[in-house]
């Protein structure tokens, strides 16, 4: 039976603060190598932010506490089919030397006022002015 209506995925805007303000972490796709943020398939008996938990670390090599609303949605598609994409904020409090996907992305930790020149897909821009807007007075 074929698919209805768009797939949901669950992503995450992983940040932390120091004395010079916020930073982002951006991770590249691993496909055409353009700075994104962590996102994947919900699977089977996970919530959201579970999912986007499990992608922060697959995806970033990243671990740390969501907050708890989520930033925002965006939408795209890929080969016909629509995906929606709920997004959170994770506050990390751990690095990981390894993880599932280190040997295809790089990841760079972007001051939030930086990102926006260096995300490479329209849609994740709202995410950033979403972002900012909610979690942008963290300093």
């Amino acid at each position: 039976m074929p698919h209805s209506g768009p797939r949901i995925q669950a992503g995450v805007v992983p940040f932390r603060t120091s004395a010079s303000g916020t930073e982002l972490l951006l991770i590249t796709s691993n496909t055409s190598k353009v700075w994104i943020f962590p996102k994947g398939t919900i699977e089977a008996g996970q919530t959201a932010p579970q999912a986007a938990a499990r992608e922060a670390f697959e995806e970033a090599g990243v671990s740390g506490p969501l907050l708890t609303e989520p930033i925002g949605t965006y939408r795209y598609a890929r080969l016909d089919v629509e995906y929606v994409v709920e997004m959170f904020a994770m506050e990390v409090e751990r690095e990981h030397d390894n993880w599932p996907e280190k040997a295809a992305r790089q990841r760079q930790w972007i001051a939030l006022d930086e990102c926006q020149t260096l995300i490479g897909h329209a849609h994740l821009e709202q995410v950033l002015l979403d972002f900012r807007h909610r979690y942008g007075r963290l300093r």
